[in-house]
């Protein structure tokens, strides 16, 4: 995790079946506004799985959402409802990954975020829509 003593390390660590040793390295980071406006890049998905620290990640995409409106998948594993409110006051819409709409507040792991009027053609009755050619997440 990018957050030193972030509680789900030791338990994750618990429950593989191999042995761990903690090491702490430094990493050179970089936000997604930055990564976009440096290279260009326009992106239309993002996903973030960063053990506790999206907040961070949306922190940093903030000129990213606004301008390009991408869809998101967050896997949620802290402040769920900062996360909920933040995209839900861009215009976003918060899904299940099992394609069912988030309407109230229950956030956890796995959440598709796709903003209310480019992502229209997606949503059909409060459900995200797949076309038949996206590859299927399944669990």
């Amino acid at each position: 995790s990018l957050l030193h003593n972030y509680h789900a390390t030791k338990e994750n660590i618990r429950n593989s079946s191999m042995k761990v040793a903690e090491k702490s390295v430094t990493v050179q980071t970089i936000t997604l506004d930055e990564f976009c406006e440096q290279n260009r890049v326009k992106p239309d998905f993002v996903k973030i799985d960063i053990e506790g620290a999206e907040n961070l990640a949306i922190e940093g995409s903030k000129a990213t959402i606004r301008t390009h409106k991408p869809a998101f998948m967050v896997e949620i594993t802290e402040n769920a409802g900062q996360i909920l409110s933040y995209f839900e006051e861009c215009g976003y819409l918060a899904f299940s990954d099992k394609g069912r709409r988030i309407l109230d507040g229950e956030v956890c792991g796995n959440t598709f975020f796709l903003h209310e009027t480019k992502h229209k053609h997606h949503i059909v009755d409060d459900r995200l829509r797949v076309p038949p050619d996206i590859i299927r997440y399944s669990t």
